[in-house]
């Protein structure tokens, strides 16, 4: 597997085929926020809606991290089409 690191700061923007393998880091030491965008919509969307959590109301800034449930993920992302990859080794 051929690896591309990109190093972005806020404000930056980086598009690439969703065809390719492709992981998201934050190397910072804050918290960071991300927009995705994907297009067209279709299984990507599907995935998200139902592997994300619904909000409403105010929602503060960094809510409180919790372990992702990893199972549930996984189901949803085949159940989408959507191959998860194990991280790289160490």
């Amino acid at each position: 597997m051929q690896k591309h690191g990109h190093r972005l700061k806020a404000g930056d923007s980086f598009a690439f085929r969703s065809t390719l393998d492709h992981a998201f880091r934050n190397v910072g030491t804050t918290p960071a926020r991300m927009v995705i965008v994907n297009t067209p919509g279709g299984f990507h969307e599907g995935f998200f809606l139902d592997a994300g959590v619904r909000v409403s109301g105010q929602v503060p800034i960094f809510p409180p991290l919790t372990p992702p449930d990893v199972p549930k993920l996984l189901a949803d992302a085949a159940r989408w089409g959507i191959e998860i990859l194990p991280p790289p080794a160490a």
